[in-house]
């Protein structure tokens, strides 16, 4: 049964992919449909094509506040079923969520269906806070991975082009046509878990239950933007306190990790120039400022305010200045040559002159410049949700778990995909 649940969720990405370019939508719909049932029946249980429907209608991105809505309590009913271990029709606020006009507006979008739904899974509302809460996971394309790992099929290098003459070749007897190869993402699991007393009932639970879905958001969105920031899947990893086995910040390379020597520019005296050199330093990845990114923590931000252009006047174009039809990023502060400046909290600020940390020199901090279309994220498995009791402390257990990849598309060792500026006082 597993073997056909991974076919049929391989037969459904490739379909998308053909979705995307307006042929066999409806084709799509019958895999999705499929795939449901046959996951449903593996457990033992059944349900209909209506709630087929429901399912895959409350996983995609709410366009209106009353799906918002929709999405929020499908949310809250699921949660609460898996907190106390239940049917989510036995509780009384799946009754109070059937009976909200409000509610019946949104499933009325597909008429006749929903009378007998069943949250059983988290919508996309909560799945896209996960994303909307990261700064940096956001600056990069994301693919869904139907299997793990995953080929992913690049163009590694363009078609030549040739002068041709009257009634000869188009390249003579070299034809050459575009280069092809591969990048392997390899998913990593990204988990939370938090614990609450078991002295609960349904009226209790229900309204910590924003906290509960913030905390889950905050949890793994920190995780993955701590890993892709400082991640380093190496035996050793480069910052001498991070040596626990189950450390997100081991799950993979992340910016400071894939930056090579020769794009390490010293920052001690950062300048625009200083900025301007990074860029240099990436080649024909730092031309364009719209497919860049210079990430830094509050200190370096606090710097970066303070640079002035050859004229005396402030470097950094902060938002306020754009105008209220420019396009922001989340998390972008300013603008520097045109680069959005992205703050996180996850930029270390306890690092050497070399930007690293050694327990020893900790009051320095970096400045990171990414080339985004470099690096993509594979998600494999949306966020899921598990619960379980702990006898010894007498308290419910919620794991909430992600399988995620993130990986360079190029060689990273020779294509400079990210510059850092070291050595800036923190």
């Amino acid at each position: 049964m597993d073997k056909r649940i991974e076919e049929i969720k391989k037969a459904i990405y490739d379909a998308k992919e053909l979705a995307k370019n307006g042929v066999n939508k409806e084709k799509v719909k019958e895999l999705v449909s499929e795939s449901v049932r046959l996951q449903k029946r593996a457990k033992g249980e059944f349900i209909t094509r209506e709630t087929e429907k429901m399912i895959f209608d409350i996983q995609k991105t709410a366009r209106t506040e009353i799906e918002r809505k929709f999405q929020s309590w499908s949310d809250d009913v699921y949660l609460t079923s898996r907190i106390l271990k239940c049917s989510p029709k036995e509780l009384g606020i799946y009754k109070r969520f059937m009976d909200d006009e409000e509610i019946e507006k949104a499933m009325s979008t597909s008429a006749g269906y929903g009378g007998d739904w069943i949250p059983t899974s988290l919508s996309a509302e909560l799945l896209d806070r996960v994303r909307l809460e990261l700064m940096v996971g956001n600056l990069h394309r994301k693919v869904n991975m139907p299997t793990n790992p995953f080929q992913f099929p690049i163009v590694s290098s363009d078609a030549k082009g040739y002068l041709v003459s009257e009634a000869n070749n188009v390249g003579g007897s070299s034809p050459t046509s575009p280069g092809t190869g591969g990048i392997t993402l390899t998913a990593k699991k990204i988990g939370a878990r938090t614990e609450f007393s078991e002295e609960l009932n349904e009226d209790s639970i229900v309204p910590i239950l924003p906290f509960l879905k913030e905390n889950l958001v905050i949890a793994l969105s920190s995780a993955i933007e701590d890993a892709i920031i400082n991640g380093d899947d190496s035996a050793s990893h480069m910052d001498s306190d991070v040596t626990a086995s189950e450390d997100a910040r081991k799950s993979w390379k992340g910016y400071r990790k894939l930056c090579q020597a020769g794009a390490k520019v010293d920052a001690s005296s950062l300048t625009v120039e200083i900025i301007r050199t990074m860029r240099k330093k990436m080649g024909k990845y730092g031309v364009i400022p719209s497919r860049l990114a210079l990430i830094t923590g509050i200190a370096g931000y606090s710097s970066l305010l303070g640079l002035k252009d050859s004229s005396g006047n402030q470097a950094v174009l902060t938002v306020d200045k754009y105008g209220s039809n420019a396009t922001v990023l989340s998390g972008e502060l300013g603008k520097v040559d045109g680069i959005p400046v992205i703050v996180s909290e996850y930029v270390r600020e306890n690092l050497n002159a070399s930007g690293v940390y050694d327990g020893t020199t900790t009051n320095k901090t970096v400045i990171i410049l990414v080339f985004t279309p470099g690096l993509i994220i594979g998600d494999r498995r949306k966020v899921t949700v598990k619960t379980d009791f702990d006898i010894v402390k007498d308290q419910q257990v919620m794991v909430a778990t992600q399988r995620i990849a993130f990986t360079p598309t190029k060689d990273y060792t020779t294509d400079y995909l990210v510059s850092i500026g070291y050595n800036i006082g923190a």
